[in-house]
């Protein structure tokens, strides 16, 4: 339950730069059709930046966090779809 919680709080505390990732992606690859490459990217970011400072960390690994961010980028993506915060 321990591992639970600290992989929520670090998800939830990660979610305003998630967002942010989402949208600067959107922006440089607009258009609908790339949706894995534009997964890939965000996955690619995060995954750089998170490597680089958990080094020394105790925090899970990456691994650990990306079934969940992978989950709740694709729940926000399709809210951003339907909502018309992204065009296609």
């Amino acid at each position: 339950m321990a591992q639970f919680i600290m992989i929520f709080k670090l998800v939830i505390s990660l979610l305003p730069l998630i967002i942010e990732a989402i949208k600067l992606v959107e922006e440089a690859i607009p258009g609908k059709g790339n949706g894995e490459a534009k997964l890939d990217v965000v996955r690619a970011t995060l995954e750089s930046t998170y490597s680089s400072v958990t080094a020394s960390d105790p925090l899970p690994k990456f691994e650990q966090l990306w079934n969940s961010i992978s989950g709740i980028v694709k729940s926000l993506v399709a809210a951003f779809n339907k909502s018309g915060v992204f065009t296609k």
